[in-house]
């Protein structure tokens, strides 16, 4: 270590050592439970255990089953032969490997297991076991999943994969570098249940500003997940650029500061250099001091820290980590954005969580927590004035988000939250005037405004839908067309939150816009009824602060101000709590990363300094504490896929195992301070699971009964094989039809194997009639089937099929009819549904939506938040339509429209049921004429 890192090092303590301390209040009752009684936590997305700790008596148990104290292997197989099974482990020594063992400054052990399936990793698939120092098995925590079946023989080669990886990322350049075989369980991210894939995870790169990891079905060839491997500080990601990474400016054992060279002699570049390599030394010594210098740079092991200044092919302003240095944009090198950039590589040798949904956006909140804390602590930058903040103010040094009011009519007059653009004027809340959607000519696609308008919007706010075009573009055809400004609203289903408009245009000089879909769609339907708006600025009624603590990207010219607040990340726009409004709950932006970061960014806050919010009182414990307890939940209990519940889980056990330890600063965890971690967690609604999301599956995974009387199953079709006496047929709509059925398929999705598919292809036609219009429907028959004739009545005919549905939302489905005794087909109606209806009505309405089974309901669309479906089993009461001696048919209709689509629709099983009628018992009474 250099003269220059070990004084500095000092300074980090020394200035911890100042932070606000801590005191005490009395603690809510910890929900993980008590020290002396078995804790399990459970994982929504398995419904096995994610955390588990042992009491004193149960630990000495295994040991004595080990024949020893010790972090062996021999102990670690008596812990999974005894409670392996609350992670759905059947068979320890076949399902688990030990990865490695680590040893802490506590003298506690850490065993790391990877979990295997037929010899192929399970991707994200990992349990660690935490001995204390004196040998006994403390907790276990991780991720395992259960009751998985499916063919590990890849039919697709690895370089099949990676051509389909590098089609999908679409980007010159970008190459597959890496690919592994994994089992790959989707929605783990999301928190919520799946189908496990035989899929390879395929890194496509180009080695500066694209890396993306696609993973591949290795049966099918199906891109079933796609997550980015680049970090940005900015709710963004750029595509399709050329990297050199330039010369050697400076390195280790040069002068500093560092004074400019043939390369570089632009100030604000040279300014920049001196920053990059200042605060990327910050943030080493942070973590140095927090592992007691048992992790040295960001794997551990001492790696040179790579950066690139003065980059402009990242989509500036901007800065991120992709996977091996970090990049900055001039005027992007603040002390809190390097070290947030080097908090992501820090993330990625650690914890390595995986960068979507939950752990996506505790990934970015452990980002800006290293920005936050190295901006506290260092000295640098604009920290004066930089007080404690009051509790639910914002500050003054905050940039004001935007608003759209709109002003009439009555009926959806409000504010809409939106976001600026990087181009033209900034917002003053001035501007105001009626709408307009503006038409360039174009047809279907005339509202993105991607060509010269063809109307006159002299004086008018133009309405403009997202599109192919970029935003400059769109604002600049309105603007010569005679808007004043520009609202532009988002064009993706479910696209409900708001984005910063990118792009440069010097010419453009009327304000604009961004709002998310639905808002869009409510403003779009009143435009002829006349719309009016106002661009105004949100929380003008918000109390502020006159401090920068807590703001993020507050040193950064590029930027033009902070772009958050720790402390309340609703002055953003982003949440503090999980129940809040402002929880994003769509896929934008890999599932909410940078907008849900608010979350576990405000509970740190919260613990750091104290608060009172959401009815719990926090007093602080200040920076030292807090980090230590959060490094050390980050480097040896997560996992790639802990979410806030798991993090909440690690930070109370770290905080447990900390207490009575000397921290390099002298000062000591105590009890207190788990409690205040306690109440920050409960507060910032951690372990709450976001309920207003509706993260659910299309179908109930679980049904009910049959029935509640004697049941018969008089008829049924597992699908094993082609049965052959199922009819195919089809009918088209246009000339140029293409004649298709449902066809027999030996492998579905979720690794079922035998079944009836219908296509839904994003291929299948053009939607232009006379051309290549798809548009048909597909029928599967069922043979004759008899009613089930016994002795005891018959109470109800229960039909049951066992399905998966993919398809294009609103315009693709399916649905089922029956005929009796040769009878007219007639469609079965969503009331004689028991369990698992129809979802939904094909839009007849839908532009274009010419499926003949338009305006029916139809089961069609997909899982919640996702593009793929999930298995669910459907039963219906088909008492209404057939009797005892009848006989029926059934069948299982699935329309298209005539183009795009997705997977469709996967039919497993179908059986028939009679419920068997049972009089009521008669209860017998005294007669009337009975004597007294």
């Amino acid at each position: 270590m250099s003269t220059r890192s070990f004084i500095l090092l000092v300074l980090v303590l020394a200035a911890l050592m100042l932070l606000p301390a801590v005191a005490v209040a009395e603690s809510k009752s910890n929900p993980v439970g008590p020290a002396d009684s078995m804790a399990v936590s459970i994982a929504p997305q398995t419904g096995m255990a994610r955390f588990v700790r042992l009491t004193t008596e149960q630990a000495e148990s295994l040991a004595r089953q080990a024949g020893g104290k010790g972090a062996t292997e021999m102990h670690a197989a008596a812990f999974f032969g005894e409670y392996g099974a609350l992670f759905g482990v059947r068979n320890a020594s076949a399902e688990l490997t030990l990865a490695n063992t680590q040893t802490d400054f506590l003298g506690s052990t850490h065993m790391s297991y990877t979990q295997f399936y037929h010899g192929v990793p399970v991707f994200a698939g990992v349990l660690r076991l935490h001995f204390n120092a004196q040998g006994l098995i403390t907790a276990t925590n991780g991720t395992f999943i259960p009751d998985i079946a499916l063919n590990t023989v890849p039919i697709l080669s690895a370089i099949e994969a990676n051509g389909i990886a590098e089609a999908a990322v679409k980007c010159t350049g970008a190459v597959a570098v890496n690919t592994t075989l994994y089992v790959y369980r989707e929605n783990l991210a999301r928190g919520i249940s799946g189908a496990n894939h035989l899929a390879y995870e395929v890194e496509v790169s180009n080695g500066m500003d694209v890396r993306e990891f696609i993973y591949v079905d290795a049966h099918n060839g199906k891109v079933i997940d796609q997550i980015t491997g680049i970090y940005d500080v900015l709710d963004r990601k750029v595509y399709n650029q050329i990297f050199n990474p330039g010369v050697l400016v400076w390195e280790e054992g040069d002068s500093l500061p560092f004074e400019g060279s043939d390369e570089i002699s632009d100030p604000a570049v040279i300014t920049d250099v001196n920053r990059v390599i200042d605060y990327a030394e910050d943030t080493y010594n942070l973590v140095a001091s927090a592992s007691w210098g048992n992790f040295l740079s960001y794997d551990g092991d001492g790696a040179t820290m790579h950066s690139v200044v003065d980059t402009t092919l990242i989509g500036c302003p901007n800065a991120m980590w992709n996977g091996t240095f970090t990049q900055y944009c001039v005027g992007v090198a603040g002390d809190d954005t390097v070290a947030h950039e080097w908090g992501h590589a820090y993330t990625d040798y650690t914890h390595n969580l995986i960068y979507a949904w939950q752990p996506g956006a505790l990934n970015e909140s452990y980002a800006d927590i290293y920005g936050e804390v190295v901006d506290l602590i260092n000295g640098a930058g604009l920290d004066d004035p930089g007080g404690l903040r009051s509790d639910g103010t914002c500050s003054v040094y905050t940039s004001q988000p935007p608003l759209l009011r709109v002003t009439a009519p009555d009926s959806i007059a409000g504010d809409y939250d939106a976001s600026a653009a990087q181009f033209g004027p900034p917002i003053d809340g001035t501007l105001n005037s009626s709408v307009m959607i503006v038409d360039d000519g174009s047809g279907d696609t005339s509202s993105e405004g991607c060509n010269t308008l063809v109307n006159d919007l002299t004086g008018m706010i133009a309405f403009i839908r997202r599109g192919t075009c970029d935003f400059t573009d769109k604002v600049k055809n309105a603007q010569d067309a005679g808007a004043i400004g520009a609202v532009v609203a988002n064009n993706e289903e479910g696209g409900d939150s708001t984005l910063t408009m990118s792009g440069e245009d010097d010419t453009i000089t009327i304000q604009s816009l961004f709002i998310g879909y639905s808002d869009g769609n409510a403003i779009e339907a009143e435009i002829p009824n006349g719309v009016d708006v106002e661009f105004a600025m949100a929380n003008g009624n918000v109390r502020t602060d006159d401090s920068y603590r807590w703001l993020s990207g507050e040193d950064d010219p590029g930027y033009g101000g902070a772009i958050r607040d720790m402390w309340n990340p609703t002055c953003y726009g982003d949440p503090d709590r999980v129940a809040s409004e402002d929880y994003m709950c769509g896929t934008d932006d890999s599932g909410g990363v940078h907008t849900n970061s608010g979350v576990p960014n405000h509970a740190f806050a919260l613990l750091a300094d104290g608060g009172s919010f959401n009815g719990y009182d926090v007093t602080g414990i200040g920076l030292t504490k807090a980090f230590h307890i959060y490094w050390r939940a980050q480097s040896v209990y997560q996992a790639p896929a802990s979410g806030f519940a798991d993090h909440a889980d690690a930070l109370e056990q770290s905080c447990m195992d900390l207490i009575g330890t000397n921290l390099p600063s002298g000062q000591v965890i105590d009890d207190i301070d788990c409690a205040m971690l306690a109440n920050a967690i409960e507060a910032g609604e951690l372990r709450t699971y976001p309920e207003q999301c509706g993260y659910e599956p299309m179908f109930d995974p679980d049904p009910p009964p049959v029935c509640s009387t004697e049941t018969e199953r008089f008829f049924s079709e597992m699908f094993d094989a082609d049965p052959g006496d199922w009819e195919l047929t089809n009918e088209g709509v246009y000339y140029e039809y293409t004649p298709r059925d449902w066809s027999w398929v030996g492998a579905m999705p979720g690794d079922m194997s035998g079944g009836f598919f219908a296509k839904d292809s994003l291929t299948l036609g053009d939607c232009t009639p006379g051309s290549d219009d798809q548009s048909g429907v597909v029928y599967l028959d069922s043979p004759v089937i008899s009613v089930s004739q016994s002795d005891k009545p018959v109470d109800k005919t229960i039909l049951v099929f066992d399905h998966y549905v993919a398809t294009e939302m609103d315009y693709d489905g399916g649905n089922v009819w029956i005929s009796v005794n040769d009878g007219d087909w007639q469609m079965l109606n969503e009331s004689d549904f028991v369990f698992n209806p129809y979802n939904g009505t094909l839009d007849a309405d839908a532009d274009g939506n010419t499926n003949p089974l338009a305006g029916q309901p139809a089961f069609h669309g997909t899982d919640g938040g996702v593009v793929t479906g999930s298995w669910g089993r459907s039963q219906v009461n088909l008492s209404s339509y057939v009797r005892p001696a009848d006989a029926f048919r059934l069948r299982f209709a699935f329309g298209t429209d005539g183009c795009e689509g997705n997977d469709g629709w996967y039919l497993d099983s179908v059986e028939v049921y009679s419920c068997k009628f049972e009089p009521p018992k008669l209860r017998l009474g005294r007669s009337l004429l009975e004597p007294k």
